[in-house]
Parts: C-alpha cells; structure tokens; sequence
C-alpha cells in the first residue's frame, strides 16, 4: 500500500496522461475528446489494467477509508466545467428556443421514466435489495434513467463547436429541466424509501422549495451583490487575477449552498456561471483562464474518473448480461425516442434535428453515477444493480458524442446561426470589449469629436454589454470642475450608466496609462488637432499612449467639422487584405447606423513593368478582399458596396471618401514596434492629411 499522498499523486499523474493521450487519439479519429478521456478511466480501471495486473491497482484505485482524494480533484473538474458553461449561455437564446427545450425534455423524461418503471417491475427478484422494496426500486430505477448528465452534455457540445448553435442551446436548456425534475423525483424516492424521512408528497415539496429558494437567492439577492463586487475589484482593487479567484471563489460557496439544500453541487457552480456571464463588467480573460485551467488539466481527470468506476467483468455472466443489456436498451430507445417525439411534436424541430437532441440528452454521465451511489447508501440497489448503472451511465457518454457528431452533419445551419456565426468570428478582436476607458479632457463644451466618440460607443452596446470609464486628470484645483464636466458627458451617455473617475496630482499620460492596468478591453481617444511635421501623427500624448496602451486603441481624428450628432449613413473602409482591415470592417458594421451603406475599398497599387496578366491577377485579388468584406456586412444584415482604384492610397483613400460624400473612414492598423515613436504606416498619415471627413484609427 503506497503512503497517501505519493499514491495520489501517483494516480493523478496517470490519470492526466492517459486522459490527455486518450483525448488526443480521440480527436484524431474525429471523435470528441471526452470520449477519450472516459475511455482512460475505463481502460486504467478495474475492467483494464487495474483488473488484470493486481500490483497495479493499488497506484491507480488506492483503498481508502471514505472517498478518495482524487475525487476531491474530479469534483472541481466538473464545477469548473458546469461554471464555463454557465458563463456561455445566452438566457436570450433559451427563452427563444424554450418551446423546443420543454418538448424536448417531456418527452425525454415522460418516456424514459415510463419505460424504467416497467422494467423494475419486470426485473427479477434477485436484483432487488429486498423482496418489499420493489415499487422503490422501480421508481429510482425510473429516475436514474431519465436523467441527463449536464457535465458531458456540456464538454460534447463545446467539443463540437454547438454552444453557440441552438440546438446546443436548446438542449443545455432541456439538460436543466431533465436534471431539475429528476432531482425533485429522487427526493420523493428517498422519502419512499427512509422510513425516518418524511412523506412522499412532504419530500417532493420541500425539495421544490429548495431548489426555487436557492434560484430566487442567487438571481434576486446575490446578482446585484457580486455585479457591485464586480466593479469594485475591477475599479478598485490591484492584484492580478482577482476576478478569476472571485469567481471561482462564488462558484464553490453556491456549490456548498446547493450541496448543504440536499441539491447537486454543480448545479450551484452552473447557477454561478449563468449569473456571472450578465454581468458586463468581467474581465474577458476571466474566461480564457478558466478554460485553460478546467480543458487543460480538471475536466479530464474528472471524466477519467467517470470510467474508474465501472466493473464491466463483475456482470460479464449469464445472470447479469441480460439485465445489463435490458437496462441500457430501455435507457437509450426511451431517451432518443423519448426526445425525438417531444421535440417533433411539441417543439415543431425537424427530423434530423430532433434525432440529434436524443443523441445528445442520452448521456448520463457522473450524475447517474452519483444517483446511483445513493441508491446504494440508502440500500436500494444492490452491488451488482449499482454496477450496472454505472456501465449504463458511462455507456451512453460514450456513445453520445459519435452519434451526436453524426447526426449533425445533417443538420444544417440555418440563416440566422450562419449570420451569427459570421459575427462572432469577425468580431472576435472586438466582440470580447467590455471595458472602455475614455479619457477626457475638462472642456466647458462637448466637442464634435466626442460626438463621434459617443456615437460608436452607443453603437457598441447594440452588440454586447459595455462598461465605460469616463476619466480625467487634472490638478487639484480644477478636481471641482473635471468632475463636473464629467457628469455633463454622462448625461450625454445616460444609458451606458458610465463611470467617472478624475485624478488629481499626476501627469495626464502617467494616470491614464495607471488606469489601463486594470483590465481595460479598449482605449478611446480623441484628436481634433491632426499633427504636423513627419514626427506625430496626432498629438504628442495620444501618440505616446496609443503605442503605450497595451490594448486595442480607437483614435477619432479630425472630427472638428462634423457638428450635432453624429450620423453613420455611409462609412468608407479601406482594405489591402489584412486581418487588421477585416476586424476594422466588421467594427464599422457594428457602428453604422441601420440602413447604412459600408463601403470596402481596395487600392492598386501602381506596379511598374507589370504585365497584362499581372494586373488581372491583382484585379482578381482585389475583387476577393472586398467581396469577402461585403460577405461580412451581408452576415450581419447591412448593405455593402466593393470599390476598386488604382493609384497611391494615401490619396485614393481621401479622393474616394470625398467622392461618395462618406461620414466616416475607419482604417484598420497593426502598431509597429520597435520605434520612440508611433508607426501605423505611411498610409495612415497621408489618409490622416489627406480626408476632410473624420478618421477613426484602430488599432486591434
């Protein structure tokens, strides 16, 4: 027997490896990776090399006296990876789709629950625990089956790319119904079975009334709460990754709550995933860091895990086979069924895409496994009863995903999740801008740069929750007035409820660049002076911050002839094929107003002693840079127009703008390192002198 610790690190050690091996064999075969990381539990396990090499066992399943130290590490796992899923899902969407999640989920539950009844009372004697005990065993029989492990269901749909899709939407959102009902049924079935526990009926009604208290707690009371919290350490406070330990911190404390009101912990770091993900002033490295923690080294110890637990060789025999296949049988045509027939009834979804839901609600996963160890502590099932649940469990996660990722290649993406998977890759350098700091200068009058300044960030918000900080500094005398001033903006900008923040004592740029280093998503600045001479290229601060910044910057520029509120009927992008350009595109897609016209312009340059077939050949690739931009603007619903020019693009850019009289041009650069001064490009420049209308500059 190993000591404790070097035993369970040992064992964590293995269980990563395979987990990972497996994973990545896995999605070479095209499969998910979970159904590698399954199969390394399986494989280690006592049906594997635990079984058949006993000096083995003991490094890979260490006997121990209550649960085993590595559950301790798998539960995290699965938090981690219910607490992600929690923070992608888009509420919006589910009560969009909610019909077709509640079809989905009664027929999934009604059938699968009808069937398991009828097999536990079918079942002979010598699977029960007791010869009084057969309507309790039927009916948790019952309940386990209809359950849906929403850890698995979470992990096959990221694996596939559907969390964004909606019928990952619809089926997370069934996965809950599922796990609600089926949580409140195993209350009623453990008050059946405990002489001591209080009626049936009394059990099932304080269940709901945790379950609803918990929800009521965490949505009504604590929302409001950790949004405050939020800010404050973001706003307030210095130490890095103070977000992410505040969140995983409020993950576990709503997973103690859940786990102490006798409901699921997980279910806890889910509620705290979905309350976290409304509120805009997260960091969105939140995310990343989470992912990176939880995909890289929890989640698959946790599924490992999964497949530990099963004994494939203690029913391998004549007595058990036919029941093991009865239950797995009955488990799956009653979920895929089940599903199939809700959804297609009652939630109208197409043939093929109702399949797919069956498929995907099908897995059981650790919750069955977890259903099913109370059924044993409690002395409802049977040790070999308790096994069979287990493989029915890891059976159908394992076979999930293949069927799943089968099922959708017949199912299409429709229009609407085309346009907004368009968006969502084009935006990905802006569609992440949560937090926007905005320094001001204290003015006795709002400028008509900050006019255009206001209007994008307006604009802004249509596409994601934003965040913005109005800042200023300047001496101590002048505080009263900066702060004023302020407030004047923020009336401009009532409805992004921004933040003011004046800051007496330091240089403007040293309390600007201060200020950046709590996790700002972009900086916006504004220039009305346009520089002079070959060493600015605006002014001397917004230069030095721009290449300071160390986040996306948008620099408006020359905005001092456009007075009143700023419309964005036609904007003017010029593109030489960059992801710098396209990112730029998709942002003025973001800003323009509604019936807007964008237009992508691609300049020749002027090659000299080029033939015939070179020019085509630029033709050609200049007809696919814009036609590619103009797919971006139909995606997102707005009128595109490609323009072709030859000539220098310092003076085609301003020449065409004043030609299709533009309101805007929005110019895409990449910064350049390596100079004391800014570098966005000689381009730049000759646009910034050249145009007679306003120039945002940005640099993602």
């Amino acid at each position: 027997m190993p000591d404790l610790i070097l035993g369970f690190l040992v064992q964590v050690s293995i269980l990563l490896f395979a987990a990972r091996l497996c994973a990545e064999i896995a999605e070479r075969l095209g499969q998910p990776g979970v159904l590698g990381e399954i199969l390394a539990g399986v494989l280690l396990g006592p049906s594997g090399l635990a079984g058949l090499v006993p000096a083995f066992r003991p490094w890979i399943m260490p006997e121990t006296q209550g649960p085993a130290l590595i559950e301790a590490l798998a539960m995290p796992g699965a938090m981690f990876l219910l607490l992600i899923i929690g923070l992608e899902l888009d509420p919006a969407l589910i009560r969009r789709h909610a019909r077709r999640a509640l079809g989905a989920s009664l027929g999934g539950l009604l059938l699968t629950f009808a069937l398991g009844l009828l097999l536990g009372q079918s079942l002979p004697d010598r699977m029960l625990a007791g010869p009084d005990q057969r309507l309790v065993f039927s009916l948790f029989l019952a309940t386990s089956m209809s359950i849906t492990a929403i850890a698995v269901l979470a992990r096959v749909l990221f694996d596939l790319g559907l969390t964004r899709r909606s019928i990952g939407q619809s089926m997370m959102a069934a996965a809950m119904i599922d796990d609600t009902v089926s949580w409140l049924l195993l209350g009623l079935v453990v008050g059946l079975a405990d002489a001591n526990a209080p009626g049936p009926a009394t059990s099932l009604f304080y269940s709901a009334l945790r379950l609803g208290g918990f929800l009521v707690f965490a949505f009504v009371v604590a929302r409001p709460v950790l949004k405050i919290a939020v800010r404050f350490l973001q706003e307030r406070m210095v130490a890095p990754h103070r977000q992410t330990a505040f969140v995983v911190l409020i993950a576990f404390v709503f997973g103690a709550i859940a786990h102490g009101l006798h409901l699921e912990a997980i279910l806890g770091a889910f509620v705290a995933g979905i309350v976290f993900g409304r509120i805009p002033y997260l960091s969105s490295g939140v995310r990343h860091g989470l992912q990176s923690m939880s995909f890289g080294v929890l989640t698959p110890i946790f599924f490992a895990t999964i497949g530990l637990k099963a004994d494939v060789r203690a029913v391998l025999t004549f007595e058990y086979l036919p029941v093991l296949a009865a239950v797995i049988a009955t488990a799956c045509a009653g979920k895929i069924c089940g599903v199939f027939i809700g959804a297609r009834l009652l939630g109208r979804v197409p043939t093929m895409e109702a399949l797919a839901m069956g498929f995907g609600l099908n897995s059981r996963g650790a919750v069955e496994i977890v259903i099913a160890s109370i059924g044993l502590s409690i002395g409802v099932l049977t040790g070999q009863m308790f096994t069979i649940i287990v493989i029915m469990a890891i059976f159908t996660s394992v076979i999930s995903p293949a069927l799943l990722r089968r099922a959708m290649r017949h199912v299409p993406q429709t229009a609407a999740e085309e346009m907004r998977a368009e968006r969502e890759r084009g935006t990905s350098a802006h569609r992440d801008i949560h937090r926007v700091l905005m320094p001001l200068r204290s003015r006795k009058e709002m400028g008509p740069h900050l006019e255009v300044e206001l209007a994008i960030l307006e604009r802004l918000r249509r596409n994601s929750p934003l965040v913005l900080t109005l800042f200023t500094a300047v001496d101590e005398s002048e505080r009263k007035a900066a702060g004023a001033y302020l407030r004047n903006v923020s009336r401009r900008l009532e409805s992004l409820e921004p933040y003011s923040k004046v800051v007496a004592g330091s240089a403007p740029e040293t309390a600007i660049l201060s200020e950046l280093r709590n996790d700002y998503d972009l900086l916006v600045l504004g220039a009305p002076e346009r520089g002079t001479g070959t060493e600015m290229l605006f002014t001397p601060m917004v230069d030095y911050l721009v290449r300071m910044a160390g986040c996306p910057t948008l620099v408006v520029s020359g905005a001092s002839a456009s007075p009143g509120p700023q419309r964005l009927k036609r904007i003017l992008v010029p593109s030489n094929g960059t992801i710098h350009a396209r990112r730029a595109a998709d942002l003025a897609c973001s800003i323009a107003d509604e019936d807007a016209e964008i237009l992508f312009l691609h300049v020749l340059g002027r090659e000299r002693n080029l033939s015939l077939s070179g020019t085509e050949d630029l033709e050609a690739r200049g007809n696919d840079i814009v036609q590619d931009l103009q797919g971006i603007a139909t995606a997102r619903g707005m009128v595109g127009r490609g323009i072709l020019r030859s000539g220098a693009p310092e003076m085609t850019i301003p020449a065409v703008a004043n030609e299709e009289a533009v309101d805007l041009i929005l110019l895409g650069t990449n910064l350049r390192t390596g100079s004391a001064r800014l570098l966005l490009g000689p381009r730049v420049a000759g646009v910034l002198s050249g145009a007679s209308c306003p120039v945002i500059v940005y640099s993602s």
